[in-house]
């Protein structure tokens, strides 16, 4: 049994990368087309019609490693955009 729970958890795990790299690749298409705009997580959520928790954490492995800065949002909290 646990080989086949351990299988399941590797499982959910892919799934769940998989989709954070999706809503990755969704975040960094929206602030390519906005260049120069900058989103919170939860305006971009609302612009992508996507939970917020998971935009927000797309926008965490994206905000190190990509080329974007942070800045403020309209609605007043710490968003990113990218950078010229």
């Amino acid at each position: 049994m646990h080989g086949l729970d351990r299988k399941m958890r590797s499982g959910q795990q892919a799934e769940n990368a998989m989709i954070y790299s999706l809503m990755e690749s969704m975040v960094r298409q929206r602030l390519r087309d906005k260049k120069g705009q900058v989103y919170c997580a939860d305006c971009l959520a609302q612009d992508l019609q996507q939970d917020p928790t998971e935009v927000r954490a797309a926008m965490d492995a994206l905000a190190p490693r990509q080329n974007f800065s942070a800045g403020p949002c309209p609605c007043g909290q710490t968003g990113l955009t990218l950078r010229w």
